[in-house]
Parts: structure tokens; sequence; C-alpha cells
């Protein structure tokens, strides 16, 4: 039993300081807003959150703990695969980015690591709606790129990257569609319509 259960609501208890007590102390981190943001769906939260957390197996982990004998990109060959490489230095990585910032009329400034990128992405827009969706596309394109790695590694094949970015606009269109509600103005809604339009 965890110590201070008994000598912590010897007057009164309630639920929620119960649930408060058992939780302990949490550190509250500035990525948890577009990791977990409710718009996101689920399975692309999970790997942003493990890129964010530099959790993702790459063959420069797998490689320093012995797995692999190389180490080296699957995709481009060119560099040691780390996170940073998979997602900002590899020309896919770039193309895939650059398309995607031009959907969504954004200006492609090079992204230096994921954990300063999404700040830049929801500076764009000031309608809350709006960099929600922002930050869904950013979450389904990191999720998009680590499954692309994946095909290279697994299926030795590699999508295109106008492929890649069609499929991350229609999975982030489909689940928004999903959450359109009476709060939200018709503006809002033909601005997502135009960006599912948008090749």
């Amino acid at each position: 039993m965890k110590t201070g259960f008994l000598t912590q609501w010897q007057t009164s208890y309630s639920i929620k300081e119960g649930y408060k007590w058992l939780q302990g102390e949490s550190r509250n981190v500035p990525w948890s807003k577009w990791v977990w943001n409710r718009y996101n769906i689920p399975k692309h939260s999970v790997i942003a959150w493990m890129a964010t957390l530099g959790k993702l197996i790459t063959k420069a982990h797998l490689f320093g703990i012995g797995v692999v004998t190389e180490k080296m990109c699957l995709m481009c060959g060119l560099q040691e695969e780390s996170i940073e490489h998979c997602f900002f230095q590899r020309k896919y990585s770039l193309q895939c980015y650059v398309k995607i910032c031009r959907r969504l009329k954004l200006s492609a400034t090079p992204m230096d690591h994921i954990n300063s990128s999404w700040k830049k992405w929801s500076r764009k827009y000031a309608c809350k709606r709006k960099k929600s969706t922002c930050l869904v596309v950013l979450a389904a394109l990191v999720y998009q790129i680590w499954c692309a790695r994946n095909c290279a590694y697994w299926e030795k094949r590699i999508p295109r990257p106008e492929v890649l970015v069609d499929n991350v606009m229609h999975s982030v269109c489909n689940r928004v569609r999903q959450l359109i509600n009476s709060k939200w103005s018709q503006g809002e809604k033909d601005w997502l319509e135009e960006l599912a339009r948008i090749q």
C-alpha cells in the first residue's frame, strides 16, 4: 500500500482527491497539446509520442544494442538512420514536408526537430479548430513517414511522396469531418473542404 494512505483522509475523502493522490506528481510537457490533440487519430498520436520521446526503434538504435550490423538509412542509404534523419534530414521526408506545407499554405521552413516543428505549425492559424487540424496533419505526417520507412524495411518498396501526402490529407480530412459540430462556422467547414480538394 502506498505510504500516506491511512493518514491522508482521516476526516473526509473524495474520489477526485484519491485519484490525484494515486497518480502522484506529474510534469507538464509542452508537446502534449499536439501529440494528444483530440482531433488526432489515436495510432498517429502513439507514433508521434514515441518520436517526440526518441523511442522509435531505428537502425541506429538497433545497431547500438547489437541487433543489426548496419545502421545506414533504409530509404536513402546515405546517413545513419536516426529519428532526426528519418523525419527531418532525409530527402524523401523533406519532399513530403514541402508538399504538406504547400497544401496548408505554410512556409516550408526547414524543420530541425519534432519538438520545435509543432510550434511553428501551430502559429500559422489563429482559429483554434484550424490550428488543431494543422497539428493533426503533422501527427499524420510523422505516422505516414514512419509507415513508409517500415514499408521500405519489410516490403522493400517506398511509396511516392505524392501518395504519402494524399494519404495524410485523406485521413486527416476524414477524421476532422467526424468532429464537425454546430460550433463550426461555415468558413471553417469551407476551409476543411478546400483542404481536402487541394492537390
